[in-house]
């Protein structure tokens, strides 16, 4: 289990990568495709299979956070840079 700091940097990029996908639904729709695309490809209930799933979500979350950031969804994640 991955336990997330309150007010911590992963809080405010997991909260504007949320708030970038409400905003934009374009975005959002991109990402449903994603994940249905991977679970159809990786289909299976074991650690590894689950892991291949998460890892291959990474470059489009991480692609999402960055145009979020930028966006000032996390104004102080732009700041600390």
């Amino acid at each position: 289990m991955h336990v997330v700091e309150r007010g911590g940097r992963e809080e405010r990029r997991t909260l504007a990568f949320r708030d970038y996908l409400r905003d934009h639904s374009d975005v959002a729709h991109e990402y449903e495709h994603l994940k249905h695309d991977l679970a159809r490809q990786l289909a299976g209930t074991n650690h590894e299979s689950r892991e291949e799933y998460a890892h291959a979500k990474t470059g489009f979350i991480e692609r999402v956070v960055a145009l979020a950031i930028q966006s000032a969804y996390a104004r102080d994640l732009l700041e600390a840079k």
